[in-house]
Order: C-alpha cells, then structure tokens, then sequence
C-alpha cells in the first residue's frame, strides 16, 4: 500500500483520529502503519505476540487503534499506567478485558478468569507497555500462556527493546516486532498531502516544515493542522501559507 492510500474506514467512528480537533483528517496508511495492520491480521490469526515500538508520534498507537477498528474478532485497548506491582497488574488486565474482580476469591481467582478470557478469539492490545516491570510481563505472558489461548497480544511502547532483552520469555514469543521510524522526506510528504486538503493545496514549501519542524513525526504534522486550521479559518484560507505556517508554529515551538 503507497503512502498516499487511505487505510480502510470500517469501524467506530474516531477511534482512529490522530489528534483531537483536525477535521476532514484522513487515515493514511504510511508504510509503518501497513506493516502493522498486516503483523495484527497474522497475529490474530495465529492467537501470537506482536509489537509496535519505537519513538513517540511516529503512528504506533494510531496503527493499533485502527487495527481495532479492522479486526473481525473483539478487541480491548488499554493504556498501561505507571508505577503497577503485584496484583495492581492483574486487576488492571481484568478491566481491560472486562473480567470483573474477584473479590474475597482472590487474585489466583482473577488470573483463571483472564486465562477464561483468553480462550475466546480477540486482540488485547497494551499502550505505553515500555511500563511494564518484570512482573507485569510475566502477568500479561502467564494469562496468554494456556493451550487453548486464542486471543492476540499486542505491546505498543518507546524502545521496548530494552523490555524484550530483560524477559527472554517474553521476548521468545513476539512473532513480530515492528519498528517505527521516522519517514523519508518524500514519503512523509505524499503522506501529509493525503492526509488533509489543506496540506495537499498548501502554498507553503512543505519540504521546508519537513526540515525545519515535523523531522519525519507525523505527530509533529498533526499538531501543526491544527493550529493551522484554526489560523486559517481565522484568516480565510483553507490551505497552509507561509503566513498561516509562520503563526501556527510560533504557537507550537516555544520561545528561546
């Protein structure tokens, strides 16, 4: 799939909106992205591991949340908070998979319950896993380990290289690491200009934004649209200007 196609648009609306606030903003399928979607079907299929790393706004977690969206079997989608230890972990991937708590039974009777979870067909996907600590990784490994597990996990973190060579286990099962990284010029370019109108009829150099801020980040690309957007309207222009460029990064690049 070229840099310039849509990713498909099944599912719930938005799930997938990169940032908040950027209207008529397409879901493009970088290259990154389609080796994602492509390393959740397989994983989903072979019930296997998968993982999306590398650095913050290169699309990882727009990539996962568009494979929800995608998936043909039910998904959960959690955000692993800081700081879990011991039994903080396994109620965390109880609300995640909807597996109630407990209660007096205990946590031996909630890790059955995520093991129960498991059996049936689905994606457990779990954002910012470079948090996880040992133990959380032997949580997530133990509740996919049953024979009959059939449910995808997918770990989607910064540099969670580090995190795989700490747990050989871990590290053992991940059928297919995908690694992030920054675009080349050209193809981020045809990226943005699929991405919204009003980068595709922009009079501004976009190679030049390319270099002087968004460096390869689609992230950076979203949070210029919209403070660009918003200028524009201001202004009455719906493509991006030298002028409207000049106002919206002044806004997004603090002073020195």
């Amino acid at each position: 799939m070229s840099a310039d196609a849509k990713v498909p648009a099944d599912g719930p609306s938005g799930l997938s909106r990169h940032i908040a606030g950027t209207d008529g903003a397409a879901d493009v399928a970088t290259r990154y992205v389609t080796l994602g979607l492509e390393a959740i079907a397989d994983a989903i299929a072979d019930a296997s591991f998968v993982a999306f790393t590398g650095e913050p706004g290169l699309s990882k977690t727009f990539a996962a949340k568009k494979a929800c969206e995608l998936a043909k079997v039910p998904f959960h989608f959690g955000e692993v908070p800081p700081g879990l230890e011991g039994p903080q972990i396994d109620a965390f991937l109880g609300e995640t998979m909807g597996v109630p708590a407990s209660g007096a039974a205990g946590r031996p009777a909630l890790q059955r319950g995520l093991r129960r979870a498991m059996t049936e067909p689905g994606l457990l996907v779990l954002d910012e896993s470079q948090r996880l600590r040992a133990e959380g990784v032997e949580c997530v490994r133990y509740a996919a380990s049953g024979s009959d597990n059939r449910t995808a996990v997918l770990f989607v973190g910064h540099n969670l290289r580090p995190l795989f060579r700490r747990n050989p286990a871990l590290d053992s099962r991940i059928a297919r690491p995908i690694d992030f990284r920054p675009l080349p010029t050209a193809e981020m370019l045809a990226a943005v200009r699929a991405y919204h109108p009003f980068f595709a009829g922009a009079t501004m150099d976009l190679e030049a934004v390319q270099a002087e801020y968004a460096k390869g980040n689609f992230r950076r690309w979203a949070f210029l649209l919209g403070a660009a957007l918003r200028i524009g309207a201001r202004l009455g222009t719906d493509v991006l200007t030298p002028k409207v460029y000049r106002l919206a990064r002044a806004k997004l690049v603090a002073p020195r």
